[in-house]
């Protein structure tokens, strides 16, 4: 039986080289796992802020000896005081990393210690777990002695893949169109513009030979980005977990008098279920900009010379690290491949600005000149190269002689674009990749027909009591969301959510003056008089302060009272517990059904413990209780409904609120109530008069 331990160690970034935080560990139940604080281990044991879960194929590293550079947690936040004055210290450290087999995407974990002692005791308990499960492994030749060659399940696999991808296909034509090929690659436009006119840019590249982490390493590390994304006299301002917070300037490369632009922007990166990277960087606004121009390498001399800051809400792009299914994996023989994604939609700010206010006298004046500048050479395209640059920069490691260093990648936008598009072995794949498709036409047409009837049957669209358009809000049902199974702590594995146990009541869009919380005093058509209501509030940074409000009532009023059930059980909890306990449990699932792709990955589908990301505070009373969430609390939220709230008259977002559970007797997890957004027009939120 492997020993347990835990204890006090520094989780060493993969993102930062360099760079450490200092988290409370826990080695049990075949998991290593940390906690930010000893007390989140007390008061939540079963809500880790990290965990890894070790397999046969597991490689623990040696104990090597070195320094490192550490932040011990002090506050969620870090101004940009504290980050200019670099709260760290140089601390000697024990270090071992584990690392897993490729095909299963899991990241590679870096431990560090203060004692040599203590750092070997943590090894040999990681080893002895590892080598417990390769000796309860089951014989190889049994498992393929077991095997049987069924065509007939080969072509229904088959098959269905083909269909996935085909739904897909349907889905996605026609949100992308080619614009343009760019030293080699196609360089693709949405079709889809936001509410200020503007439109995404995106190209994809495959890297061959690379981990996903190094592409995410790559893509953090500010100096890499420099170089390659033609952004100059740049500085990390903070580094905070996930986050990255950077300025610099870009000095566009024209004959006309176009200043340069500031780019003050913040990149964070989370990990989808599948184990694609997403990273979002957001330009932001300084709340203090003379923290920055008093910064001596930032004065520029000069009229034409004199920085601006863009601040313009339609300024965002994404990167997507997406690595090979499983089953490609496998069939690939061990080389890893990554399809690297970047899309970017930018507005210069300025009199090149893309504003919907505008009248037309300056709408026309700034189309002539975003025309002459012509902003897609001058600005879009050094971004977009950045990509190749990336896959080139990363590729190049797998060889012995690497003659180009990182600032060699900044390649020129003006070369004339090669017209090879791939090598032979890239079209032949291509070519059977068409042929299988078109073998299982007709299986998918009939598949995505009949999917499509039956989620459209399955949306219901209730009379719900709200202010403005019923068009606009629907029940979707379970809308395919998966929760967590009955043995998800043994396997991890989740199930399709059934039906809701709440139906919904209440759907509005209000504009108040300044937030507002426990809206359920003030707006009582939210509540239902019969029944228990569950209310949530979503508040939308502002200003304009919009709150999109939703309320839900039982479908059953016993069944959420029955403590024998799982879900009775958690509800009661709910109501019972205080607010700690709260954050740990209401959960929301988010999908956009509908929308440009950079919409789709900016928000993903990953669940979300809404009371640990973002500022919650709840109200009970007898007949409802209502949870408020400030989006606003926090930057890497705020950025993405930002971006969404570009698109909210084209996309379509669906929501599941979930109770999460965390033990045995709390599974499997039901979904406790949904809701559909479509086609959401802000202007008709309703102004609330008191």
């Amino acid at each position: 039986m492997p020993r347990t331990r835990e204890g006090w160690l520094l989780r060493v970034s993969n993102v930062l080289p360099g760079s450490a935080v200092r988290r409370y560990g826990v080695l049990e139940h075949g998991q290593v796992k940390y906690y930010r604080t000893k007390d989140e281990r007390e008061l939540a044991p079963e809500q880790p802020a990290k965990q890894y879960p070790l397999t046969i194929g597991c490689h623990v590293s040696k104990v090597n000896h070195g320094s490192c550079l550490t932040r011990h947690l002090q506050s969620a936040a870090t101004t940009m005081v504290k980050s200019m004055t670099r709260m760290y210290e140089r601390q000697t450290l024990y270090t071992f990393h584990v690392t897993w087999p490729h095909t299963l995407h899991i990241e590679q974990l870096k431990l560090g210690f203060e004692s040599e002692i203590e750092a070997n005791r943590w090894k040999e308990d990681i080893e002895s777990v590892v080598k417990m499960l390769e000796g309860a492994a089951p014989d190889l030749e049994q498992c393929l002695s077991g095997s049987q060659n069924n065509d007939e399940n080969q072509l229904l696999s088959a098959a269905e893949e083909a269909d996935g991808n085909f739904s897909q296909y349907l889905e996605d034509s026609g949100k992308w169109r080619l614009k343009k090929v760019l030293h080699g690659v196609r360089v693709f436009e949405g079709a889809q513009a936001n509410e200020d006119g503007l439109k995404a840019n995106m190209i994809s590249v495959i890297i061959r030979g690379v981990p996903p982490t190094k592409i995410l390493k790559t893509v953090m590390d500010q100096n890499t980005m420099t170089d390659i994304c033609g952004i100059f006299d740049a500085k990390v301002l903070d580094e905070e977990g996930e986050r990255v917070t950077a300025f610099g300037n870009m000095y566009p490369k024209t004959r006309l008098p176009v200043w340069p632009r500031q780019f003050l922007s913040q990149r964070a990166w989370r990990q989808e279920e599948d184990g694609t990277f997403v990273v979002l960087v957001n330009q932001i606004a300084p709340q203090a900009p003379h923290h920055i121009f008093a910064v001596e390498e930032y004065k520029m001399e000069g009229f034409f010379k004199r920085p601006v800051t863009s601040t313009s809400t339609s300024t965002i792009s994404s990167f997507t690290i997406s690595p090979l299914k499983r089953k490609h994996a496998e069939d690939n023989l061990g080389m890893q491949e990554v399809l690297l994604t970047y899309t970017v939609q930018l507005d210069p700010g300025g009199w090149l600005s893309y504003e919907k206010n505008d009248n037309w006298l300056v709408a026309r004046l700034k189309s002539i000149a975003r025309h002459l500048v012509d902003i897609e050479r001058v600005f879009i395209d050094p971004l977009l190269i950045g990509a190749i640059a990336i896959r080139d920069l990363c590729e190049q490691g797998r060889f012995i002689a690497t003659p180009l260093e990182g600032n060699q990648f900044n390649l020129n936008p003006n070369t004339r674009p090669s017209m090879i598009l791939g090598s032979v072995g890239a079209r032949a794949r291509s070519m059977n990749a068409a042929v299988k498709a078109a073998a299982f036409a007709a299986i998918k047409w009939k598949r995505y027909k009949r999917l499509t009837e039956a989620r459209a049957s399955s949306i219901v669209r209730a009379q719900i009591n709200t202010q403005i358009s019923q068009e606009q809000w629907s029940c979707p049902g379970s809308a395919d969301f998966k929760v967590r199974g009955k043995t998800y702590l043994d396997d991890r594995k989740k199930i399709l959510a059934g039906d809701p146990r709440f139906d919904l009541f209440s759907a509005d869009l209000i504009l108040f003056k300044e937030p507002q919380e426990h809206v359920a005093k003030i707006a009582k058509h939210l509540i239902c008089i019969t029944s228990f209501t569950v209310i949530v509030q979503l508040m939308v940074p502002g200003p304009p302060h919009y709150s999109l409000i939703f309320s839900f009532i039982p479908h059953d009023d016993s069944y959420y009272k029955d403590t024998a059930k799982p879900f009775g059980r958690l509800f009661q909890k709910m109501l019972q517990s205080d607010d700690t306990d709260r954050n740990a449990m209401l959960k929301l699932i988010p999908r956009v059904a509908q929308g440009p792709w950079v919409v789709r990955q900016a928000v993903g589908t990953t669940p979300v413990l809404l009371g640990q990301k973002l500022k919650t505070t709840y109200h009970l009373s007898d007949n409802y209780l209502e949870m408020d969430c400030d989006i606003a609390s926090s930057s890497v939220a705020a950025s993405i409904v930002k971006l969404v709230s570009g698109y909210t008259r084209s996309i379509a977002v669906e929501l599941g609120v979930v109770l999460q559970g965390a033990t045995d007797d709390e599974l499997p997890e039901e979904l406790l109530g949904t809701i559909r957004l479509d086609r959401l027009n802000l202007s008709a939120a309703v102004p609330w008069q008191d």
